[in-house]
């Protein structure tokens, strides 16, 4: 849907109206930049998805840009490109705070830089896998490798008392526990409000014994229920190397109940 987008002299948003309403942006004071740009939603699972209060600008090495409505930077990233199907590598993310711009007038923007971390998780990334890569880019950005799987064998070691494992390594009962805000939290369908079949899914993978269903449908159900990730640098080692390639039928599958 095509959107005519405003920003003050410092970048933040003056300015977001459909282009049916543009007779009502064209009243505010002249912007610094003002122009209209088609914008997307977001292709990544999310709970909230009717409640979208952020604007996403992609912006790529060619010098294009590309605006999405979605709950996390991550989640944009990942669209934009799988939109793009570009060549071009996207060099940042600029935020724009859309609860920000209705209540004060002006969105705030916060810019994040992408560097080379991303490549191989961008160089993995698919339709099939999309909410996965969403899940672990903002971890691969703000933490080294070596930090993630330190940070992994440190929570598992406080959840069970097990050293030396990561995610992988785990079976299927020990996932659950290590991420029982997952499944073993009742506020997780409340703050959701989750109907029955999204439900009857989580029952579903909830007992199964294989290690990486209960890996894969933990990080799905993160993803979409914004909790944060504690076994990254598993997800991260099982994206870069198709560890999860033969289940991403069985995610297909069920995917569109969480949509």
């Amino acid at each position: 849907m095509s959107y005519l987008i405003s920003k003050n002299e410092i970048g933040e948003l003056i300015g977001f109206a459909s282009i049916d309403d543009a007779q009502e942006i064209s009243k505010k004071p002249t912007p610094c930049q003002f122009f209209v740009a088609d914008v997307i939603p977001s292709a990544t699972l999310n709970a909230d998805a009717r409640e979208v209060y952020w604007l996403y600008e992609v912006c790529f090495s060619g010098g294009e840009s590309v605006f999405v409505t979605a709950f996390d930077y991550s989640d944009a990233l990942v669209t934009a490109v799988l939109s793009k199907g570009c060549s071009t590598a996207p060099i940042s993310v600029n935020e724009y705070d859309l609860y920000e711009l209705e209540k004060l007038g002006n969105g705030s923007l916060i810019t994040y830089t992408l560097d080379e971390r991303i490549t191989p998780v961008l160089d993995r990334l698919s339709v099939e896998n999309r909410d996965l890569i969403a899940r672990v880019l903002p971890y691969v950005l703000e933490y080294s490798e070596d930090e993630l799987r330190e940070s992994e064998l440190d929570y598992i070691l406080r959840a069970l008392g097990v050293a030396g494992k990561i995610g992988l390594e785990l079976s299927a009962d020990e996932v659950r526990k290590v991420c029982s805000y997952i499944w073993n939290n009742y506020l997780l369908f409340e703050a959701t409000g989750a109907l029955m079949n999204v439900r009857r899914l989580h029952g579903r993978f909830g007992d199964t014994s294989d290690t990486r269903l209960a890996l894969l449908w933990t990080y799905i159900f993160e993803q979409w229920a914004h909790y944060d990730c504690h076994l990254p640098y598993t997800l991260y080692r099982l994206l870069i190397e198709g560890g999860f390639d033969d289940l991403l039928v069985t995610l297909s599958e069920n995917r569109n109940i969480l949509e």
